[in-house]
This record gives structure tokens, sequence and C-alpha cells, in this order.
């Protein structure tokens, strides 16, 4: 599988050998990717607070799943692959 980042081509390769074949492997939270740097930037110590979370989950991570559709074989925060065992 050619992967446009080679984190998502080593995660693909890993799988491959413990007996499964990849059906699908994409990259979810494309807006995450960005936030969590620039969350340390801000916010030196990388603490994060309940109200941040709850901000997010509220109202940022709807809009990233709908960037997702355009971003998801570029980058994001998390790699979501369906696989099936052989």
């Amino acid at each position: 599988m050619k992967a446009a980042y080679p984190g998502k081509k080593i995660s693909t390769l890993e799988i491959n050998p413990s007996g499964f074949t990849i059906g699908n492997a994409e990259y979810i939270d494309s807006i995450c990717f960005f936030a969590s740097y620039l969350y340390k930037f801000i916010n030196q110590d990388g603490k994060i607070s309940i109200k941040s979370i709850k901000f997010y989950d509220t109202f940022t991570f709807r809009v990233s799943r709908l960037l997702d559709l355009l971003f998801g074989k570029y980058f994001g925060k998390n790699l979501f692959i369906i696989a099936r065992k052989n």
C-alpha cells in the first residue's frame, strides 16, 4: 500500500505480518493534528484542561470529521485502519 506519509505505510506494514489484510487505512482528526502543536506552543506546559477538552469535543471535532473527508489521505492525529484476519 502506497502512503502519502511514511508513518501510515509503516503502521500498515506492521499489521500485515500479524495475519491481517488491510482493507482501508486513513488518517482521522485532521484539525487536532495542528491543534495539538498550537496548544503546546500557547500553553508551554502542555497540560490540557477539562474545559479545553469539552470545547474541542463539542465544536471542533465535528468540523474535523468533515475536513477528514478532504485531508484523511494525507494527515491526521490518528490512523484508522480497517483490516480483515486472514
